[in-house]
């Protein structure tokens, strides 16, 4: 079994982590505004599965960043928990691509909960082009202050451009 693909039930564990994740910072802030506009002011469709499903075939789309980008625009206009789901699903994906996607998604700032966990699950795929996604998501979420070992990790890389994100985010630029 690759790193990349995790077990059924260690889905199940990563998603029941995110989900307890998610009632505690959607109780404890206001969601933030994502490219949609204000968060008072997004259109929040209750479609459940289908707007996962819909979600993840965006992330497969051969777009690049232009999927990444519809996969932000969608997710931020999800309730939270179900974009959490489409996330966790895409981040355990074996196609490289759609794991690049949700990296670069989540340098969009939308309201996502448990996205430092699934920045940190990024962070140690084989691929370079999904660390360096991770690199990048981190520094948009500005997650160095709260997990700098991330980041700490991802400026050791051996692909010069991974290393070089990561150093950048962790300087704050």
């Amino acid at each position: 079994m690759s790193r990349s693909v995790l077990s059924r039930g260690a889905l199940r564990r990563l998603f029941g982590k995110l989900a307890l994740a998610s009632v505690g910072v959607a109780v404890a802030s206001p969601a933030a505004a994502g490219p949609g506009g204000a968060a008072a002011d997004r259109d929040v469709d209750d479609g459940g599965d289908d707007d996962v499903d819909a979600a993840l075939a965006i992330a497969a789309g051969d777009d690049g960043a232009a999927s990444a980008h519809a996969f932000a625009i969608l997710l931020d206009h999800m309730q939270p928990i179900d974009a959490t789901r489409a996330v966790t699903l895409a981040a355990l994906s074996p196609d490289v691509g759609v794991r690049a996607a949700v990296g670069e998604a989540l340098t969009w700032c939308f309201p996502l909960l448990g996205a430092r966990s699934v920045i940190d699950h990024l962070s140690r795929d084989p691929e370079p082009r999904v660390r360096l996604a991770a690199a990048r998501a981190a520094h948009a979420r500005r997650i160095a202050h709260d997990a700098p070992e991330v980041l700490q990790r991802l400026a050791a890389d051996p692909e010069p451009s991974v290393a070089e994100a990561a150093r950048l985010a962790l300087l704050g630029r």
